[in-house]
Formats: structure tokens, C-alpha cells, sequence
């Protein structure tokens, strides 16, 4: 049999290609593009359902409750998504294209007492067309229904195209009833076909039924011919009006189609429409048609070339007076220009109010007219730390100087990378004085000032012992914090005394300074725990030094915070300790404790200590067999009286022995010591001094006999 051997390199290349050509020759299972919370416009065969939708006749029908994401392009197939009546849904738009080529059928159509939330995806297009068929790209209401009621919001960053079909509006309706669109942000173009509004109604809608209110975003409408870029189609006049359009906020472009205004009635023989503006909006109109008496409080309105400021408006979004344009800000109104916004003047602006710009905010062009431009003065500097002097203002006019000078609070000092600095950049002091030139906004800022002084803790001492109330406060120019045993407390506070225990205080600045105390509390017992066991009955003179020890202590404790309770405690230690004390005063009953009776051999080099139960106080000298004693010839030490005879006074003494009398102020005490001859031999007393003789020699013969016993004993060891 002849075996072939390949390489295995080339059998694994082999069994992979095997096994992708076995993958694809099997059928692959087809997967629905729309599933989920996810509807794909571009999928060709839908499921029947998914998480709040069912399809049917390509229509994806969104239910109650609904919240479902819209992708793909529907190729123009009719494929479309309507909001089934009574539903409140939530539908996400995210990169879609549905082109509607079904006549009166909108790419999303809004059925009776709907509520719909759309979002517009960040960074996503969508475009909805009903541009060939009689219907919007977002409709509200189906055809044929003549009254409806719904409400429409848009919200997210994304984009929306919407254009509507022959007399229909980009988004909004033809049937009576009431529907509100609320445009809360993204950007948004919206285009109605002939005789159908950019945002609002279509041809011959009836009266009252439109609803716009603009919360933010970037808008654009235009209207067909005989419509309103916002607000009414065709045949929509003083009596059928236009709608109530109100502005909060945004950027709107609203162009009118032919005979159309930008805002308001769909022909210029009407005056139908309400506008108002209440919030910071911007509006580009081509015309208003509400004949001026619409509600101005607070906007920006541009009619063709020319703009007004009404009220008090902050700029949310970038804006530009562009060239051949003219906006006037009238006598007590103003124009802020807030942080990250942009203003462009590159028409004329008439500045007779006022024109802000805050710190990021920024201003582009040629310089207003009339009044100069106000810069935001920003002091963005810790007031815990330091000041300026004067208080700089809110706003500096154009060109003018700021100048101020600084104050450093108590409890801070400049370190060396001290600066003041205007945006950044260093400013220098002359004269007390920082000056800046105002052409932009200014942010001051104040660095290298630090807080270099720690709390003080006043009251207690860190490491004593207390032992009655003490009252305990804490200073800081700049104190952020005080915590007692890990607890927060007020800046001043109370230890409790009579305890034993230990506090451990802890303050802190707002510049992380901390100081810390740490204190011992004892009870006032323990201060007598020494002389717990003494009474008049048994104390001595020994125990006077212990006893006013205590006495000390308790005399210098400081009681200005103490409660009677513990004054009263003292106050019997301190009776005690004096009542002791006047006892050993009283003493004349006098001892000898120890030393009476003492030998000392002449020529010795040691000396005789005698102790008494006295007061050394009271000590006045003492008598050697009644006579005085130089104070040289001997010592004296308390603890009761310790009374040392000096060996060369001794070696004066003759032998035998001798009385020792302890003189005090009042009283005495006698003893007795000895001295002995180093020369005087003791011998045995036998009774018989002549026999001396005798017992050396009986001595020497037991000793022999008893050397030779041991002799004879060692030798007997050895004997084999």
C-alpha cells in the first residue's frame, strides 16, 4: 500500500477551504433587519411585530407606551410609521430616510390624542418627504380626519429634514381641532409644499388650531406660495388665523413663500397669527403678520433688514447681524453675549441700551453705534483669602481702565509665586495700584497667598493633666472646622472634669493648617489616692512631704471653671492635707526608728546613722553624754531626721559606751551607742583564766586526731 505524505501546512490550508466552501454551499437562515425596539425602514420582509410595533401593508404601527428607534431608508417603497391613536410614544430617529410616494400618506403620520416625543440622534441626518403625495413629512392627523387633537415634540442634536407634499406643511396639519408642536433643540428644516407652511398648517385649516412653541435648536422654515414659513397655508386669513406661534429660545429663520408671511398668516391680506416672544430667541423673519401687536417681552425679531432687542435677552446661540442689516437695542434694553457664544456685527448695530459681553463670550466686528459695549468683570478670588479695593464692577465699558488695589486678610501672607493677573497674564502693582486696559472681558485671579498661621486652641495646654471643667475655645482668622474626640463641635466648648479620660482636639483652617491637642482628665480622687490610708492617728513626719505634694496640686489648680461639685471635692482633700500637716507640727512625742544601740570599733572607716520619728524642720542639734556637738562632726538629712556621726568624731570617743540626745524646738530624745577597742580580745568564758595552757593543748590534739581520721579514711579508699 503506498502512503502519500503532505505537507501539514498544506492539509490545514485544505480543511479550511473545505470548510468555508461547506459554509456557504448550506442555506444561511434569514434575519430580519427590523427586531426589537428597532425599526429598519430599508428591511424588505418585517416581521409581523416587535417591542412596540407591529407591521402590517408597510405600515409600522407604534403603540402605547412605545419607545423605538427609527434607521435605513425606505427607498422610496411607502414603507411608513404612524402613531396609533391614544398612543404616547417615544421614537428615536437615528440616520433615517423615509420618502413617502403613497398619496396622503405621510412618512409619519400622528393619529387622534396622540402624544409623540421624537428624537434626533447626535450626529444623524433624517429626511422625511411627503413632497410627492398630498401629506407632510411629520403629519398630525390622518387624511380625512377633520378634527384632531395631538401634541408633538422634538428634541435631541440631531438633523430633520422635513418637506411636506402639495398643501401640506413640512410638519404640521389640515384638521381643526388643537395641535401643538413643541420644538425643544436640534436642527431642523422644514419646507411646505404649494400653499402648505414650513412649520404649522396647510391650505384652508381651520381657526384656532396651530400651536408652535420654540424652546431652542437652529429652525428653518419656508412656506409654499401663500403660506407662512411659520403658521398659516393657503385661504388662512383674519378669520381662520394662523395659529399662536411663541418663542422662548433658538435661532429661527422663517422665510414666507409668495404672498406668505415669515411668521403668521399664509397671505398678505390677512393679519391672522399671534406671535410671542418670551425668553432669548432669535428670529429672522421675512414679515411678520400679526400687524405689530404681538406680545414683545423678551427676543430678538428681525422683519427683512431690520432687527430689534426687546427686553432683556441672553444669546444662546451664535449670531450674526450680517451685512446690509440693521438691529437697534433700544434705551433700557440689553443684549448679553453669554459664555461660549459668538456675536458677528458685520451690519449696523444701533446701540442705545446696552450691549454685554460675558467672560467667554465673544464679540466679532465693527463697534455698535451709540453706546460702547460692556465687558464682564469676573474677581474670581477666594474673599476668605483677600479683597479688592473698590469692589470691582459687574460690567466696564469698552476701552476704560480697571483699577483696584488688594487686601490680604489677617492670617495670610504672600509666598513667592505670588501674582494678580488679568486672564492669566501678570499684572504690576504701582502705587498700591493694578490697573488693566478693558478690551475684552476680565477675569482676575490672586495666586501665592497662603495661609501661614495654625488655630490656636486657647483654654488647655496639649499634654497636661486636669481634673476638674475646663472651658476650651478656638481661633482662626479662617477656621473651617473643630472636632473633639472625632466629633464636630463649636468653636468653643467644655470638657467635662472628675473623669478619667483623654480629649483629643483637633481644629482646622481653610487652608489645611491643623493644630491638635491632646489632654488627660483625671478624677479628683486621685489626686489623694497617696494618703488615701493616712489619719491623724497614724501619719508621720515621713509622710509631710507626700502630704504637701498634694496640697501643691490642689492649690494650683485652676477652679474658674470648675463646677461647686468638684470645688467641694477639693476643698476636702486640701482640709485633710492641712489637718495632717498641723498634726506632725504637733508632734513632740519623739522615737528613735532606728540606729539606737549602735557598736562601732575604733579605727573603723564607717560612720553610726541614727534615724528619729521628728520633723527635721524642727531640728536643732544634739548632745554627746550631754554635751553639745560641733554640727561638723555629723550629718543631718530629713526623712524623719537622719542624724550620721562622722568616723573621725568616733575615733575622739573613748571606748565603752555613750548616750546620744536628739535636740527639736520642742522636745527631745536619748539613745545609745557604743564603741569598741579593735585591741581587746574575747576568749572563752570558762571560769578558770590559769588553765589557758590546758585547753591549747587538748586544741591541738583533737585537731591532729581528726587529720588523721581523714588520713586513714583516704588511704582506706584505695586499698585493692
Amino acid at each position: 500500500m503506498i502512503q502519500l505524505k503532505v505537507p501539514h501546512k498544506f492539509f490545514v490550508l485544505f480543511m479550511s477551504l473545505a470548510l468555508v466552501i461547506g459554509l456557504f454551499s448550506c442555506p444561511m437562515p434569514v434575519m430580519a433587519l427590523s427586531e426589537g425596539n428597532v425599526i429598519d425602514m430599508s428591511d424588505t420582509n418585517p416581521a409581523a411585530s416587535g417591542d412596540g410595533w407591529t407591521y402590517a401593508d408597510g405600515v409600522y404601527t407604534i403603540s402605547n407606551g412605545a419607545n423605538v428607534t427609527v434607521v435605513g431608508d425606505n427607498g422610496g417603497s411607502g414603507r411608513r410609521i404612524l402613531i396609533e391613536a391614544g398612543a404616547t410614544a417615544t421614537v428615536t430617529l437615528s440616520g433615517t430616510s423615509i420618502t413617502q410616494t403613497n398619496s396622503n400618506a405621510a412618512p409619519i403620520g400622528l393619529d387622534n390624542n396622540t402624544n409623540l416625543t421624537l428624537i434626533l440622534a447626535e450626529g444623524t441626518e433624517n429626511t422625511l418627504s411627503g413632497a410627492s403625495t398630498q401629506a407632510s413629512g411629520i403629519q398630525m392627523g390622518l387624511a380625512g380626519q377633520e378634527t384632531v387633537t395631538s401634541t408633538l415634540t422634538i428634541e435631541g442634536t440631531g438633523t430633520l429634514y422635513a418637506t411636506g407634499g402639495n398643501r401640506w406643511p413640512g410638519i404640521g396639519g389640515r384638521a381643526g381641532g388643537k395641535r401643538t408642536i413643541n420644538i425643544m433643540s436640534g436642527t431642523i428644516i422644514a419646507q411646505g409644499a404649494n400653499q402648505g407652511a414650513g412649520i404649522g398648517n396647510g391650505r384652508s385649516t381651520p381657526a384656532n388650531s396651530n400651536f408652535v412653541n420654540i424652546y431652542g435648536g437652529d429652525i428653518t422654515a419656508i412656506g409654499g406660495n401663500n403660506a407662512a414659513g411659520i403658521g398659516g397655508g393657503d385661504n388662512v386669513g383674519k378669520d381662520d388665523n394662523a395659529g399662536v406661534i411663541t418663542v422662548y429660545g433658538g435661532l429661527i429663520k422663517a422665510q414666507g413663500g409668495n404672498n406668505g408671511a415669515g411668521i403668521g398668516s399664509g397671505n398678505y391680506n390677512y393679519s391672522g397669527g399671534t406671535l410671542k416672544l418670551d425668553g432669548n430667541g432669535i428670529i429672522f423673519a421675512s414679515s411678520v403678520s400679526d400687524g405689530g401687536s404681538y406680545n414683545k417681552t423678551s427676543g430678538v425679531l428681525f422683519q427683512g433688514n431690520s432687527g430689534t432687542v426687546y427686553g432683556n435677552v441672553i444669546l444662546e446661540n451664535d449670531f450674526e447681524v450680517e451685512s446690509g442689516k440693521q438691529l437697534t437695542v433700544p434705551a433700557n434694553t440689553s443684549l448679553t453675549i453669554a459664555k461660549g457664544i459668538t456675536m458677528t456685527g458685520n451690519g449696523n448695530i444701533q446701540n442705545n441700551g446696552s450691549i454685554k459681553v460675558n467672560l467667554g463670550g465673544t464679540y466679532n466686528g465693527e463697534k455698535p453705534a451709540g453706546q460702547a459695549l460692556l465687558y464682564q468683570i469676573v474677581s474670581n478670588i477666594d474673599t476668605d483669602i483677600c479683597s479688592l479695593s473698590p469692589q470691582v464692577p459687574d460690567y466696564i465699558q469698552q476701552d476704560n481702565n480697571l483699577a483696584f488695589s488688594l487686601n490680604i486678610n489677617d492670617g495670610f501672607s504672600k509666598t513667592d509665586n505670588f501674582a494678580v493677573k488679568a486672564n492669566g497674564e501678570a499684572l504690576i502693582e504701582q502705587d498700591n495700584q493694578y490697573t488693566v486696559s478693558v478690551t475684552e472681558p476680565i477675569e482676575i485671579t490672586v495666586e501665592g497667598v497662603e495661609d501661614i498661621t495654625y488655630p490656636v486652641i486657647n483654654g488647655v495646654t496639649n499634654g497636661e493633666t486636669y481634673y476638674t471643667t475646663q472651658s476650651v475655645s478656638v481661633f482662626d482668622a479662617n477656621l473651617k472646622s473643630v472636632t473633639l474626640n472625632n466629633a464636630s463641635v463649636q468653636e468653643s466648648f467644655v470638657l467635662d472634669g472628675n473623669t478619667d479620660t483623654t480629649y483629643n482636639i483637633v481644629a482646622t483652617d481653610k487652608a489645611g493648617n491643623i493644630t491638635t491637642c491632646t489632654v488627660t482628665m483625671k478624677s479628683i480622687a486621685s489626686i489623694a489616692d497617696p494618703i488615701k490610708d493616712i489619719t491623724v492617728d497614724n501619719v508621720t513626719s515621713d509622710d509631710k512631704t507626700t502630704i504637701e505634694e498634694i496640697k501643691t496640686i490642689i492649690e494650683n489648680i485652676n477652679t474658674d471653671n470648675a463646677t461647686e461639685e468638684e470645688k467641694t471635692e477639693l476643698n476636702d482633700i486640701l482640709n485633710k492635707c492641712e489637718t495632717l500637716i498641723e498634726k506632725i507640727e504637733t508632734v513632740t512625742d519623739y522615737n528613735i526608728i532606728s540606729g539606737n544601740n549602735s557598736q562601732w570599733t575604733k579605727g573603723d572607716s564607717s560612720s553610726i546613722s541614727i534615724t528619729v520619728n521628728g520633723d527635721v524642720e524642727k531640728f536643732v542639734g544634739i548632745e554627746i553624754d550631754g554635751k553639745a556637738v560641733d554640727e561638723k562632726n555629723y550629718t543631718v538629712k530629713s526623712g524623719s531626721t537622719i542624724i550620721t556621726l562622722k568616723p573621725e568624731y568616733l575615733n575622739t570617743l573613748s571606748v565603752g559606751k555613750h548616750t546620744l540626745t536628739v535636740i527639736y524646738t520642742d522636745g527631745e530624745v536619748t539613745g545609745e551607742f557604743e564603741i569598741l577597742d579593735k585591741n581587746k580580745i574575747i576568749t572563752p568564758e570558762t571560769g578558770d583564766d590559769n588553765n589557758i595552757g590546758l585547753w591549747t593543748i587538748l586544741s591541738i590534739i583533737a585537731g591532729c586526731g581528726l587529720v588523721g581520721a581523714v588520713s586513714f579514711k583516704s588511704k582506706k579508699k584505695y586499698i585493692k
